[in-house]
């Protein structure tokens, strides 16, 4: 169990560093390399022994060779906090929660107190400069000592997920929390939702990073709850799309060599977009979109049931298959019956021989994760939606939303005021601008002024218009990060009038001069 494995393990390494500290060189290098042999002794016995148990079960069906797994390794091997899907899993399959809501809430008590015990030592009155000493025991009231008001360096989150989990592990703790009914630990969640800053989330250009973090949200029913006005914000700016194609899963990439650029479309942005509009209760909102994106995901399906994440990949996406599960699902199962029948049996002919899936072409998805999406897609495709892992037929409590974008033709047109201008046609002449700032100095300065831009766009940032702003301009800085000029420039007129004009006031002269 996590309760055991983490911390000892944390102890065990603090150990070997604490008491080697005075000895000589020679002596400290071998007890840690006596240390790290044992480490590895151990996952080669754990390897072992899973493959062993896994040999027992292999004649079982599917789903029931999974469950057998994740059921063996969660109770046995479970070291990480990503790994706590597998409990959302094993709970909404009829496993008593009972079993593991004390364990799991005594560990997350104990990280979180020696997560403050670390810092409160050092803790000081950034305006002042008067040292704050929390005083921290085992009884310790996580409310008296206001985590939601404080930051998150006095008082770090408890939880922390590996590179694969960065956009899912808040979700994977908020949905634990919620299936094993565990209490105590709301400050965390409400400091979630106030530090949330939808800017930074959307400053990046990937917009698979920005829907995976939404969607993923969107499978907890308590991060709807506890997160609907931010999480709403985030699906009006990623349905807005690109203000020249339309469609969100239209875009055009840029090939990593020569620039040019590249039509391309998504299915994972189309899926992503299906499921988190029906999730967030603004089927009416988006219906025309919906039926939009209802039809591209039916047609780009391949032969064999699999679905790509983008068009220019070369073999289908195991996680975005499981998600054109869920969202045709969602939208209508009866009429996409045949669709997700053979995108749940592609799905069962990639799972791997221990019983599991893994994508080890998708750096931004953990085994754990994936695994329970693409279980969830398989009993979805049997018709079973009592036994998921989030609430398929959910209704959220709506709140007071604005008027809609209305979709014509492909296109949108926005109603007034228009804050951003994003989707106003901002024209700029034919300029020399690439060959005038060749000396380095020239392209360090608009760089740096690129900056300035982003700083000023995200502090003004309140409509989704805004955001989508300043994802353009972020895009312009990683354009010109890299010396392309005409990407750059393209992409500031994207951004809109109102960018241009915030470059005007904050006389940002190197970028005036790129737009000429």
């Amino acid at each position: 169990m996590m309760k055991i494995n983490s911390i000892i393990k944390k102890q065990r390494i603090d150990n070997v560093l604490n008491s080697s500290k005075e000895l000589p060189y020679e002596e400290k290098m071998s007890r840690i390399y006596d240390f790290l042999r044992e480490e590895e002794n151990e996952r080669k016995a754990e390897h072992d022994d899973i493959g062993a148990f896994i040999e027992t079960k292999k004649e079982l069906p599917s789903k029931q060779r999974a469950f057998e797994l994740i059921n063996f390794y969660y109770n046995k091997y479970a070291k990480n906090f990503g790994d706590n899907e597998y409990i959302v899993f094993l709970i909404s399959r009829g496993v008593e929660f009972r079993h593991y809501q004390s364990s799991i809430s005594s560990v997350w008590r104990q990280i979180s107190i020696d997560k403050i015990k670390e810092v409160s030592f050092s803790s000081t009155n950034l305006q002042t400069g008067e040292y704050i000493e929390v005083e921290v025991n085992e009884n310790i009231d996580l409310e008296s000592i206001e985590v939601e008001k404080s930051d998150t360096f006095h008082v770090p989150d408890f939880w922390f997920g590996d590179r694969n989990e960065r956009q899912t592990i808040d979700a994977t703790m908020i949905r634990v929390a919620q299936w094993c009914n565990i209490s105590g630990f709301d400050p965390y969640w409400r400091r979630l939702f106030h530090e949330t800053d939808i800017a930074t989330v959307f400053q990046t250009e990937d917009r698979y990073m920005q829907l995976q973090w939404l969607y993923s949200m969107c499978r907890s029913e308590k991060a709807i709850n506890l997160m609907q006005s931010k999480l709403q914000l985030s699906l009006d700016i990623l349905a807005l799309g690109d203000y020249k194609i339309g469609l969100p899963w239209r875009f055009n990439s840029y090939h990593h060599k020569t620039g040019d650029r590249i039509p391309s479309t998504s299915t994972f942005i189309a899926a992503s977009l299906i499921f988190c509009i029906i999730r967030l209760g603004q089927k009416e909102k988006y219906k025309e979109l919906l039926a939009s994106a209802k039809e591209f995901v039916l047609r780009a399906q391949g032969e064999k049931g699999g679905w790509k994440a983008c068009s220019f990949y070369k073999k289908p996406s195991i996680e975005t298959t499981a998600l054109c599960i869920h969202a045709l699902a969602l939208l209508n199962y009866d009429e996409c019956l045949y669709a997700i029948k053979e995108g749940a049996n592609w799905l069962i002919g990639e799972q791997d021989p221990w019983g599991l899936w893994f994508e080890d072409s998708n750096y931004f998805v953990s085994s754990p994760f994936l695994t329970v999406l693409v279980l969830d897609s398989l009993e979805i495709s049997d018709g079973n939606t009592k036994s998921l892992t989030f609430d398929f037929d959910f209704q959220i409590q709506q709140l007071a939303v604005g008027k809609p974008a209305v979709h014509i033709e492909n296109q949108y047109v926005f109603h007034q005021p228009q804050i951003g201008v994003v989707g106003t046609r901002a024209i700029a002449k034919e300029n020399s601008f690439r060959q005038l700032i060749s000396a380095d100095n020239r392209l360090n300065s608009l760089i740096s002024e690129l900056e300035v831009l982003i700083q000023r766009t995200k502090e003004k940032a309140q409509e989704p218009e805004e955001f989508i702003a300043l994802s353009e301009v972020a895009k312009a800085y990683k354009a010109a990060s890299i010396g392309n000029l005409d990407a750059a420039k393209e992409l500031l007129i994207a951004s809109g009038e109102s960018t241009v004009g915030l470059a005007k006031e904050l006389k940002l002269d190197n970028i005036l001069k790129l737009l000429e």
